[in-house]
């Protein structure tokens, strides 16, 4: 494990991503987002209004070709969201 405490580098990417999840009366809600980094296992989100922690999301980046479902969870209330597949 690096100095930081994250298992792998993360990698700049200043792009788009679409997110979709549900709020907490299940209420489906999608949020047009930008992504700051990448890496193996995660992302970080700028998002407009806030995703409930260990919220279930969904992220489409076509601009580098990255769609899942569900392929993640938010791990802290900057919109980190951790692959759900590691």
């Amino acid at each position: 494990m690096k100095k930081d405490g994250r298992r792998h580098d993360r990698v700049n990417y200043h792009g788009p991503v679409q997110v979709v999840w549900k709020d907490k009366i299940g209420q489906e809600k999608f949020a047009r987002t930008k992504c700051l980094n990448v890496s193996e296992s995660g992302m970080e989100l700028e998002c407009p209004e806030p995703i409930e922690v260990r919220s279930y999301v969904v992220l489409r980046a076509e601009r580098i070709h990255f769609t899942g479902t569900p392929c993640g969870i938010v791990n802290d209330t900057r919109a980190n969201i951790t692959s759900a597949l590691s």
